[in-house]
């Protein structure tokens, strides 16, 4: 499971990432500054096993940390800007 959150840091988002993958491993966390850098950590390691594995090739240049975020969404962006 993916549980994405944006956090207060100071007057600045931070976006954090906690994955957990089964119950017998700890929860790993990713924050940074922006939900790309966020994600492309998360894509980069998918990417990495589907290549290893030979499976079919993951475009992540067409994934984005704002889409994955669910901030490209028009009701998100309603929220956000109103």
């Amino acid at each position: 499971a993916y549980h994405c959150s944006i956090m207060d840091v100071e007057n600045r988002p931070m976006f954090r990432i906690r994955v957990e993958e089964t119950a017998d491993e700890p929860a790993r966390e990713f924050l940074e500054p922006t939900p790309k850098e966020a994600w492309h950590k998360i894509v980069d390691e998918i990417d990495a096993l589907r290549r290893q594995h030979g499976l079919v090739k993951m475009f992540s240049v067409f994934v984005s940390g704002e889409d994955l975020y669910g901030l490209t969404e028009p009701h998100i962006i309603r929220l956000i800007e109103s």
